[in-house]
C-alpha cells in the first residue's frame, strides 16, 4: 500500500509539473515582449514562482492567501514565473526569488546560486522528508511558514539556521475584517472543521464537537469545503462564538487559519491553544477565551449565560487581527524579510 501511494504521488507530481510547463509556455507566447523587457529591467528585482493555473484559478484552501499573493505579484518590482522554462529564459539573474510551495502550488526549479535570496513558502508541515535535500540542491536560503515550531520540531528544515526559518502566520484580507461592532444574537457556539479521520490526529477538535454543546459542522478547508471565498466569511460571521481546536499531540497542534478567521469577523474565539497561539498575540480573557478539557463545559456555559461580558473581548479580537494579522501587515513582513536579512 505504501508503494502504491508513492506511485500515485509520483504520477500526480509529473502531471502537476507538465501542467505548470503548459501554462508557462502559453504565458511566454502571450507576453514575450513584456517578459523580455522585465528581464532587463533592474527595477524588477523579485520573481514570484507559482503554478499559473493554481494562481489564476484561486485554488488556495486558505481564502486570504489569494489576496496576499496577488497583491504581492502586483508590486512594481515583482514579476511572476510559471515554470523552469520562463525562469531559465528570463529570470535566472534576478536578485530575489519568492517561491510558493514546490510540488503543491509551485513548480520545482533548480535555482541559481546567483540570487541574493531564494525564499520558499511551506504551509504543509508534514510529509516533508524531501525538504532538507531540496533546500540543499536548489539553493533555498529562507523558508516562510505558518507552522515554524512544527516544521522544525519534525526536523524538516534543520539544514537552515533558526533565523532563516521565518514564522509567517496566516492572515485575513483587510477588506474582509469586519468593520462592525459585535452584538449578541444568541446564535449558540459554533464548532467546525474536518472530523472522523481514521488517524485520530485532530482528537481535540473531535472531542469538542462531540461534546454536545456546539452547533457542529464537518466543514474543512480541504476535505469538505462547504463554503469558498467570501461565502465562507459570510457564513462565519453569522455566529457569535466559535470553538477552534486541533490536537493533543504537539506535532498536529498547529495554528491553523481558523484561529485568525474567527476573531476577524467579530466572533468570539474559544480556543484550545495551539503550540504558538500566544506568540501571535492571543491572550486569554483579553481578545479570546482559552479552554481545556477540564474547564470546557464551565467556560462555554458561562459565556452562554453572560454573552454581554464578552463583547469587549470580541472587539479586541477584531483589533488583534487588524493590527497584527492582516494581508497588509503580512506584505510588510514579507518585504522586510526580503530586504533586511543577508
Amino acid at each position: 500500500m505504501s508503494n502504491l501511494r508513492k506511485i500515485k504521488s509520483f504520477i500526480r507530481g509529473v502531471f502537476f509539473e507538465l501542467e505548470c510547463i503548459t501554462w508557462d509556455i502559453v504565458y511566454i507566447i502571450r507576453n514575450y515582449d513584456i517578459l523580455n523587457e522585465a528581464s532587463k529591467n533592474e527595477n524588477i528585482d523579485t520573481v514570484l514562482v507559482s503554478s499559473l493555473c493554481f494562481f489564476e484559478k484561486n485554488k488556495w484552501q486558505v481564502v486570504s492567501q489569494s489576496s496576499l499573493w496577488k497583491r504581492f505579484e502586483k508590486k512594481t518590482n515583482v514579476i511572476i514565473c510559471g515554470s523552469y522554462i520562463s525562469y531559465r529564459i528570463f529570470f535566472k539573474d534576478k536578485k530575489y526569488i519568492v517561491s510558493l510551495e514546490s510540488g503543491y502550488n509551485a513548480p520545482k526549479i533548480k535555482f541559481s546560486r546567483k540570487h541574493s535570496k531564494v525564499i520558499m513558502f511551506i504551509s504543509d508541515s508534514h510529509s516533508k522528508k524531501w525538504l532538507n535535500k531540496y533546500i540543499k540542491k536548489n539553493s533555498i536560503t529562507d523558508i516562510l511558514t505558518p507552522y515554524k515550531k512544527t516544521l522544525q520540531g519534525l526536523g524538516f528544515a534543520n539544514v537552515l539556521s533558526d533565523e532563516r526559518v521565518h514564522s509567517f502566520p496566516w492572515c485575513v484580507d483587510n477588506n474582509i475584517i469586519t468593520p462592525f461592532k459585535p452584538i449578541n444574537r444568541n446564535t449558540g457556539v459554533l464548532g467546525f472543521g474536518q472530523i472522523g479521520l481514521k488517524t485520530g490526529v485532530y482528537d481535540q477538535r473531535e472531542w469538542s464537537i462531540n461534546s454536545g454543546l456546539l452547533k457542529s459542522f464537518d466543514y474543512a478547508g480541504s476535505g469538505n469545503q462547504a463554503y469558498k471565498g467570501d461565502d465562507y466569511y459570510s457564513w462565519l460571521r453569522g455566529f457569535d462564538a466559535s470553538v477552534v481546536a486541533m490536537s493533543t499531540k504537539d506535532i498536529y497542534n498547529y495554528t491553523v487559519a481558523k484561529y485568525f478567521e474567527v476573531p476577524s469577523q467579530g466572533v468570539l474565539l474559544i480556543a484550545f491553544p495551539s503550540v504558538d497561539l500566544e506568540e501571535f498575540g492571543f491572550r486569554d480573557g483579553v481578545n479570546c477565551l482559552f479552554v481545556n478539557r477540564d474547564n470546557f463545559f464551565e467556560r462555554i456555559r458561562h459565556y452562554e449565560n453572560n454573552p454581554d461580558l464578552y463583547l469587549d473581548v470580541r472587539s479586541k479580537g477584531i483589533m488583534l487581527i487588524k493590527e497584527n494579522h492582516s494581508v497588509e501587515k503580512r506584505l510588510d513582513d514579507l518585504t522586510n524579510i526580503i530586504l533586511t536579512l543577508n
